[in-house]
């Protein structure tokens, strides 16, 4: 396994952890006029692992479109980039040059659809009574116990509304969940338990996130969470190299 394998299936550890689950289904693939012309196909490429769907693997730099990511989305990356998920719910994208750190892995970004609040009981059962919209979620973040919350600001990605806040884990947190001994906090989860096992994002002990939770235009959030790993790249030293790819995005291939 070459490096740029071992970091990649390293990155898709973390998503693993960090969502607690794999996603399953069926999405289409298409085309995308305005891809890169030399970017590897999804089957064939470099450093992407059995795990990761129809991921690309290692990125040249260009614009690319998910081929099962629903809903679908076009971003761009700069050259040293890797798509190491492409799974109905989950997308990640990091480096293959950046740090890894055994249980955590390294700093990502990733992408779930049809988020809502995670239980705080670590079960699969989603957290009751909370809403739906970014607002709510937004808001409900805000004010969980266990968590330091930016206060949510409106913002824009593709053209879907909704709020951008930046989460770290409260001091003297002590509760965890059972994949790890590691104080954290679940927050926010995808998936019908009825159908598949759910995925979940948790804020770890020293790790911080961007969160950006936007409304999708047929109803349901997206997630897109620039992950700070304990010990790793911090946040605000990560945010540059990922905010604009974050800033790229758009809604269809």
């Amino acid at each position: 396994m070459s490096t740029s394998q071992r970091t990649v299936s390293a990155a898709v550890a973390t998503a693993v952890i960090l969502l607690a689950g794999c996603d399953s289904g069926d999405g289409k693939s298409g085309s995308d006029d305005k891809a890169q012309s030399a970017q590897p196909s999804p089957a064939s490429s470099a450093a992407c692992p059995p795990e990761g769907g129809t991921c690309r693997g290692d990125l040249v730099a260009g614009t690319y479109h998910t081929a099962t990511f629903q809903p679908a989305i076009t971003y761009t990356v700069p050259a040293g980039w890797a798509n190491g998920i492409d799974l109905p719910r989950n997308f990640l994208l990091a480096r293959p040059g950046d740090p890894v750190l055994d249980f955590f892995g390294g700093n990502a970004i990733t992408i779930m659809s049809n988020v809502v609040a995670a239980s705080q009981h670590c079960d699969e059962n989603g957290e009751p009574g909370v809403g739906r919209t970014a607002g709510d979620l937004a808001r409900w973040l805000d004010g969980l116990p266990g968590v330091t919350a930016s206060t949510p600001r409106p913002a824009t990605v593709g053209g879907w509304p909704g709020f951008v806040l930046d989460v770290q884990l409260a001091k003297g947190w002590t509760r965890t969940c059972p994949i790890a001994e590691e104080p954290m906090v679940p927050l926010l989860q995808t998936g019908d338990p009825a159908q598949f096992h759910p995925t979940s994002t948790f804020l770890p002990e020293g790790g911080s996130s961007r969160l950006y939770l936007l409304d999708a235009p047929g109803g349901g959030t997206v997630l897109i969470n620039i992950i700070d790993i304990p010990g790793g790249i911090t946040l605000q030293s990560y945010l540059p190299a990922a905010t604009p790819i974050v800033e790229s995005i758009y809604f269809g291939a």
